[in-house]
């Protein structure tokens, strides 16, 4: 018997209605995330596979590093939505590193959201016949969206990397006097240690006017790194510390050096 637009359309509302009264209920008797889960789940059993686009990211563009899959590498590390999808993470923390890091597995996945966007990370690791490992992150969402993942959410993710790595870094003290390390002639290199020297501006006995003076002109001294870069100049700044021992030098230096997150070089 030929199917009539008025048919179609009847059942077509007839499920619409049972879906929406499935999901009534279902608010009340779930909280928020597992129904917020669920629902995430229907909709993607009821979308076409052909709805969505999978981005891959390889760990080396060329010769070079790959400043996104970089990105990612460090991003994803923060991301707390670990769902019933999530099976296995690597756990790990060099002595660069405050806290300890959690990382995707091989095959692992991830869900993030930005923007009233869904997306998929998955990462993967394969052999080549070689026996070298080729690293890659597949991000994975709806078509629909494409612009606005490569427009506003791949930036958010560079820029959110980079103060990641910012709030983790760990100040170095370089010198000559650590080394412990030889290059490839056979030469010394420098050597280093975290930098946990405890000085700074705000437990620093000293005039409050001095203070707030060295604490602006470095700040100034950040702000205007691209100005020197476009004028030519090197990006440097000189101060001239001098004084009996134990009158504050080597803390005032700490102090600079955990207020900008700068490394300390001893020559």
């Amino acid at each position: 018997m030929p199917t009539t637009v008025s048919s179609l359309f009847s059942a077509y509302a007839s499920f619409a209605g049972s879906m929406m009264l499935v999901r009534s209920i279902a608010r009340d008797l779930f909280p928020q995330p597992p129904s917020s889960y669920i629902f995430s789940k229907l909709s993607r059993l009821f979308s076409t596979p052909f709805s969505s686009i999978t981005l891959v990211i390889e760990e080396f563009s060329g010769a070079a590093r790959n400043q996104v899959y970089a990105a990612a590498e460090v991003y994803l590390r923060t991301i707390n939505n670990i769902t019933p999808s999530t099976h296995r993470l690597r756990v790990g923390k060099n002595i660069r590193q405050k806290t300890v890091s959690l990382a995707l597995d091989n095959n692992g996945q991830l869900e993030d959201a930005f923007d009233n966007v869904n997306l998929t990370w998955r990462f993967k690791v394969r052999k080549e016949k070689s026996g070298a490992e080729q690293r890659q992150f597949e991000l994975s969402f709806h078509k629909k969206h494409k612009d606005k993942v490569m427009e506003s959410y791949f930036p958010y993710v560079l820029a959110r990397a980079d103060a990641i790595k910012e709030e983790q870094r760990v100040v170095q003290l370089y010198s000559r006097h650590l080394m412990s390390d030889t290059d490839f002639k056979g030469r010394c290199t420098w050597g280093s240690v975290n930098l946990e020297h405890p000085s700074t501006f705000d437990m620093m006995a000293m005039d409050p006017v001095t203070k707030r003076m060295i604490v602006e002109d470095l700040e100034r001294f950040v702000r205007r790194r691209e100005f020197y870069k476009k004028v030519g100049k090197a990006w440097k700044r000189g101060y001239l510390l001098y004084g009996s021992p134990g009158t504050g030098k080597s803390s005032l230096i700490a102090a600079m050096a955990n207020y900008l997150k700068f490394d300390v070089y001893d020559l």
